[in-house]
């Protein structure tokens, strides 16, 4: 592997002051009776690792993780302009992914050349992208589908700053570079969805509240279609919404895309005061708690016409009484709509460092000439 740095400047130029090899830690540890905080183990073979040190089976501390949350869901200066770079390359992918896209191409032509233009930029993505005309799949990493005119791409892509900060970011744009009207009325509507949550952030918000105010958006965008009716209170209450917005509205970002979840979902995004819901949809946001000054966030609404579900909750007419099933058949092959950008949070509102990618309908259509 040629030559490595030496455990003692590996710690140096992470700040610590003292460092031991595996092999010292376990004669440290031979014999001592006190008590030791790990953190989760996700690898099967650092958990073996660390039973082998203690002698026995390790059990994580919450009072560690807890802190580890603690500090880290708080970025620095520093590492939020490291950050920005990746963000540069974040927008040449997706300006050329725009600009390369057109019908009859595969998806995974365009996939190669994204993924080439990160390599030479010395980066790699923060995680598989989806890139997909089936964006009503939120997880797809399937790239075999030829693009066709009419149709709608989703693209979810990131990458790694210098210093392993992840960007997350999506974008939805037509194959043949011009909205038809039916995909600007429901594109239209996950503008607004996210606009009404951006308007809710800020220190101290609490962010189930904003994942709410995007469904609300939705269901008052969807009522205008025809496709909900009744009250629109009613069926936020119900949760209406969770047919076509089945996810949550966003995450913490930073040394990992879905930031410090391997220490537990809850513990990171929930707290005391604030629980996870257990209604569909609602029951999927995977940061639900107060908002802190410089917290990194995605805020991703979207709007999916996913045939099966749909015709599942026909099927029990479920909230019947709010969903026009009968007016959601032409949508059936519509796809799906996200559109994610990462935000810093600030003391009475936030700074969008995704601001320089086109998210504007018409924006879209101009990026893809």
């Amino acid at each position: 592997m040629g030559e490595n740095p030496s455990i003692q400047a590996l710690a140096e130029a992470v700040g610590c002051e003292g460092y031991l090899s595996f092999f010292q830690l376990a004669e440290k540890l031979a014999g001592e009776q006190r008590l030791i905080h790990t953190l989760p183990q996700y690898r099967g073979d650092n958990l073996l690792l660390l039973n082998q040190l203690v002698n026995g089976e390790v059990t994580p501390s919450k009072p560690l993780i807890n802190a580890v949350v603690n500090q880290r869901e708080v970025k620095t200066a520093e590492e939020i302009a490291d950050m920005q770079k990746g963000m540069e390359i974040t927008q040449a992918v997706h300006l050329h992914a725009m600009k390369m896209t057109q019908p009859g191409l595969l998806e995974k032509e365009v996939i190669a050349e994204i993924q080439r233009l990160v390599f030479l930029e010395g980066s790699e993505f923060a995680y598989s992208p989806i890139f997909s005309v089936d964006g009503h799949i939120l997880h797809n990493h399937h790239y075999h589908n030829v693009m066709q005119h009419g149709q709608l791409v989703l693209n979810d892509s990131g990458v790694y700053s210098p210093n392993r900060y992840a960007t997350d970011i999506t974008r939805t744009f037509p194959v043949s570079g011009q909205f038809t009207t039916q995909q600007r009325e429901i594109y239209e509507i996950v503008l607004t969805m996210q606009a009404e949550a951006l308007a809710t952030i800020k220190a101290g918000a609490v962010y189930q509240a904003s994942h709410l105010a995007a469904a609300r958006a939705e269901l008052e965008g969807l009522c205008q279609l025809g496709l909900v009716k009744g009250d629109i209170d009613e069926a936020l209450h119900q949760g209406a919404y969770g047919l076509f917005f089945p996810h949550g509205l966003g995450h913490l970002i930073g040394l990992d895309v879905h930031d410090m979840e391997g220490l537990g979902e809850d513990i990171v995004g929930y707290d005391n005061t604030i629980h996870r819901s257990n209604q569909f949809g609602l029951s999927a946001l995977r940061l639900g708690k107060p908002l802190r000054e410089n917290m990194l966030i995605t805020v991703e609404p979207g709007l999916y016409f996913v045939e099966r579900l749909i015709k599942q909750w026909q099927s029990e007419n479920k909230l019947k009484e709010c969903i026009c099933y009968d007016k959601l058949r032409p949508y059936l092959s519509f796809g799906g709509v996200r559109i994610e950008d990462n935000v810093q949070i600030t003391q009475s509102s936030f700074i969008n460092l995704s601001a320089e990618i086109p998210k504007s309908a018409s924006d879209i259509e101009s990026a893809c000439l």
